[in-house]
Protein backbone atom coordinates (compact mmCIF):
# COMPACT_ATOMS: atom_id res chain seq x y z
CA UNK A 1 0.00 0.00 0.00
CA UNK A 2 1.45 3.36 -0.97
CA UNK A 3 1.76 6.29 1.38
CA UNK A 4 -0.62 9.23 1.15
CA UNK A 5 1.28 12.45 0.60
CA UNK A 6 -0.18 15.83 1.45
CA UNK A 7 0.84 17.83 -1.61
CA UNK A 8 -1.34 20.75 -0.50
CA UNK A 9 1.20 21.44 2.24
CA UNK A 10 3.74 22.44 -0.41
CA UNK A 11 2.45 25.81 -1.49
CA UNK A 12 5.46 27.39 -3.15
CA UNK A 13 8.14 26.67 -5.68
CA UNK A 14 10.77 27.24 -3.01
CA UNK A 15 9.33 24.53 -0.75
CA UNK A 16 9.10 22.12 -3.70
CA UNK A 17 12.68 22.95 -4.70
CA UNK A 18 13.89 22.22 -1.18
CA UNK A 19 12.11 18.86 -1.17
CA UNK A 20 13.46 17.80 -4.56
CA UNK A 21 16.97 19.02 -3.73
CA UNK A 22 16.96 16.84 -0.63
CA UNK A 23 15.65 13.82 -2.52
CA UNK A 24 18.31 14.23 -5.21
CA UNK A 25 21.06 14.35 -2.58
CA UNK A 26 19.96 10.90 -1.37
CA UNK A 27 19.04 9.40 -4.74
CA UNK A 28 21.89 10.74 -6.85
CA UNK A 29 24.88 11.45 -4.59
CA UNK A 30 27.22 14.02 -6.04
CA UNK A 31 24.43 15.98 -7.70
CA UNK A 32 24.96 19.69 -7.21
CA UNK A 33 21.77 21.38 -6.08
CA UNK A 34 21.12 25.09 -6.19
CA UNK A 35 18.89 26.67 -3.59
CA UNK A 36 19.07 30.38 -4.28
CA UNK A 37 15.97 31.83 -5.90
CA UNK A 38 16.18 34.02 -8.97
CA UNK A 39 17.45 33.60 -12.51
CA UNK A 40 19.29 30.31 -12.71
CA UNK A 41 19.82 29.69 -16.40
CA UNK A 42 17.30 26.88 -16.30
CA UNK A 43 19.18 24.81 -13.73
CA UNK A 44 17.96 23.88 -10.27
CA UNK A 45 20.43 20.99 -10.00
CA UNK A 46 23.13 19.42 -12.13
CA UNK A 47 24.78 16.00 -12.08
CA UNK A 48 28.41 15.88 -11.01
CA UNK A 49 29.49 15.14 -14.58
CA UNK A 50 27.42 18.08 -15.95
CA UNK A 51 25.53 15.74 -18.30
CA UNK A 52 22.13 15.95 -16.59
CA UNK A 53 20.35 19.19 -15.75
CA UNK A 54 17.34 19.20 -13.45
CA UNK A 55 14.72 21.90 -13.49
CA UNK A 56 11.78 22.02 -11.09
CA UNK A 57 8.32 23.41 -11.72
CA UNK A 58 5.69 23.49 -8.99
CA UNK A 59 2.05 24.21 -9.81
CA UNK A 60 -0.99 24.61 -7.60
CA UNK A 61 -3.09 23.91 -10.71
CA UNK A 62 -2.65 20.19 -11.49
CA UNK A 63 -3.28 20.61 -15.22
CA UNK A 64 -0.77 18.77 -17.40
CA UNK A 65 -0.99 21.59 -19.93
CA UNK A 66 1.08 23.68 -17.48
CA UNK A 67 3.83 21.07 -17.64
CA UNK A 68 3.80 21.08 -21.43
CA UNK A 69 3.90 24.87 -21.43
CA UNK A 70 6.84 24.86 -18.99
CA UNK A 71 8.82 22.55 -21.26
CA UNK A 72 7.96 24.51 -24.41
CA UNK A 73 9.11 27.77 -22.86
CA UNK A 74 12.29 26.20 -21.50
CA UNK A 75 13.37 24.55 -24.75
CA UNK A 76 13.47 27.97 -26.40
CA UNK A 77 15.58 29.43 -23.58
CA UNK A 78 17.89 26.41 -23.40
CA UNK A 79 18.41 26.50 -27.15
CA UNK A 80 19.84 30.00 -26.73
CA UNK A 81 21.94 28.97 -23.70
CA UNK A 82 23.55 26.21 -25.77
CA UNK A 83 24.96 28.71 -28.27
CA UNK A 84 28.70 29.41 -27.74
CA UNK A 85 28.09 33.17 -27.69
CA UNK A 86 25.63 32.93 -24.77
CA UNK A 87 26.97 33.79 -21.29
CA UNK A 88 25.39 30.57 -19.95
CA UNK A 89 27.03 28.34 -22.55
CA UNK A 90 29.54 26.89 -20.06
CA UNK A 91 26.62 25.66 -17.93
CA UNK A 92 25.03 23.86 -20.87
CA UNK A 93 27.83 22.75 -23.17
CA UNK A 94 28.20 19.25 -21.69
CA UNK A 95 24.52 18.62 -20.97
CA UNK A 96 22.96 15.57 -22.58
CA UNK A 97 19.71 15.29 -20.63
CA UNK A 98 17.19 17.79 -19.28
CA UNK A 99 14.92 16.50 -16.49
CA UNK A 100 11.77 18.43 -15.66
CA UNK A 101 10.65 17.62 -12.11
CA UNK A 102 7.08 18.59 -11.30
CA UNK A 103 4.39 17.96 -8.72
CA UNK A 104 1.80 17.45 -11.48
CA UNK A 105 0.39 13.93 -11.90
CA UNK A 106 0.36 12.30 -15.32
CA UNK A 107 -1.59 9.63 -17.15
CA UNK A 108 -0.75 7.63 -20.29
CA UNK A 109 -2.31 10.28 -22.56
CA UNK A 110 -0.13 12.95 -20.93
CA UNK A 111 3.01 10.90 -21.46
CA UNK A 112 2.03 10.40 -25.09
CA UNK A 113 1.75 14.16 -25.51
CA UNK A 114 5.14 14.63 -23.81
CA UNK A 115 6.74 12.13 -26.19
CA UNK A 116 5.09 13.69 -29.25
CA UNK A 117 5.36 17.41 -28.43
CA UNK A 118 8.34 17.86 -26.12
CA UNK A 119 10.86 15.08 -26.74
CA UNK A 120 11.41 15.97 -30.43
CA UNK A 121 11.94 19.66 -29.64
CA UNK A 122 14.69 18.83 -27.15
CA UNK A 123 16.22 16.31 -29.55
CA UNK A 124 16.61 19.17 -32.04
CA UNK A 125 18.94 20.93 -29.60
CA UNK A 126 20.83 17.76 -28.67
CA UNK A 127 19.13 16.94 -25.37
CA UNK A 128 17.11 14.03 -24.06
CA UNK A 129 13.97 15.37 -22.32
CA UNK A 130 12.87 13.39 -19.27
CA UNK A 131 9.83 14.03 -17.10
CA UNK A 132 9.70 13.27 -13.38
CA UNK A 133 6.08 13.78 -12.41
CA UNK A 134 4.38 13.58 -9.04
CA UNK A 135 4.50 9.79 -9.26
CA UNK A 136 8.30 9.69 -9.49
CA UNK A 137 8.68 12.20 -6.67
CA UNK A 138 6.35 10.12 -4.49
CA UNK A 139 8.33 6.98 -5.32
CA UNK A 140 11.49 8.74 -4.12
CA UNK A 141 9.73 9.84 -0.95
CA UNK A 142 8.70 6.24 -0.32
CA UNK A 143 12.25 5.06 -0.97
CA UNK A 144 13.70 7.76 1.31
CA UNK A 145 11.05 8.10 4.09
CA UNK A 146 13.43 10.07 6.32
CA UNK A 147 13.10 13.01 3.90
Amino acid sequence: MSAKYEWALIRSGEAFQSLVNTLLQFERPGTRVFGRTGKDGGQDARSADDKTVYQYKHHCDPSFSKTLSDASVEVTKISAYRQPADKRYALWQHAEEWVLVTNVAVNPNDLGRWDKEIVPEFQKIGLKATLWSMEQVEALLTKHPHV
